[in-house]
């Protein structure tokens, strides 16, 4: 299992997003995400792979 974590910067640049538009899909449940201490986002290879899929289908 790939247990990468990126950055919201990394996922704005795979997604081709603003990295405002990764955290409004974080904060709307849309793309899961792993929370470190105060703010801090990390998003897991699989779970943007996942949210990817969810899109084109």
């Amino acid at each position: 299992m790939d247990d990468r974590l990126w950055t919201v910067a990394k996922v704005a640049e795979f997604l081709e997003i603003s990295e405002w538009s990764v955290n409004r899909l974080a904060r709307e449940r849309k793309l899961r995400c792993v929370l470190l201490g105060g703010r801090s986002r990390r998003f897991r290879h699989a779970d943007v792979m996942e949210f990817v899929e969810s899109c084109v289908a």
